[in-house]
């Protein structure tokens, strides 16, 4: 086991687990009013490359230019365009590994978290914010997307193998 110290707490983080500093995240909130709010609690638990979208547009262009191992949407009340970036996520090419979280309130209740996970999302975060609900969804997303990966990478190193075979049988 790894020991690091991130904002202060002592936390022990297993060698699958990726530290949270080390999470390379695209952060789309349109709402600019709640933008230093995330971005303190963000700090606070030790993230270190969190790249803002404010607009569709931004977003969508950070995730054709740079590499991203997670994205966190915020969806608080009507947001059109987070569900529409919802949308174009599952559309857009290289985005499809990208673990995406959505960040919302318990106003609506289940029905709206549930309808947030019809869209295709991996997990829904509900506001309030802790340091431990993002740390515990932000490796979980991690971990998934490193193992589809992986898997993704076995599959195609397996079907290479088996069409060079095939090749030198010919």
């Amino acid at each position: 086991m790894v020991e690091t110290s991130i904002a202060n707490k002592n936390t022990q983080v297993s060698e699958k687990e990726v530290a949270l500093s080390d999470i390379k995240i695209l952060f789309f909130n349109e709402q600019k009013e709640y933008l230093k709010h995330f971005t303190t609690i963000f700090r606070m638990c030790g993230l270190r490359h969190v790249r803002v979208a404010t607009q569709m547009s931004e977003a969508i262009n950070l995730l054709i230019t740079k590499n991203f191992d997670v994205i966190l949407i915020t969806h608080l009340g009507e947001s059109e365009n987070a569900d529409l970036l919802i949308e174009e996520l599952n559309s857009l090419e290289g985005t499809a590994e990208i673990p995406v979280a959505v960040i919302t309130t318990s106003r609506g209740g289940v029905k709206n978290i549930l309808g947030i996970y019809s869209k295709g999302v991996d997990e829904v975060i509900v506001s309030p914010l802790s340091f431990k609900s993002i740390e515990n969804t932000l490796n979980q997303l991690v971990q998934t997307g490193v193992q589809t990966n992986l898997s993704k990478k076995k599959l195609t190193e397996t079907r290479e193998f088996k069409e060079a075979g095939e090749t030198e049988k010919a």
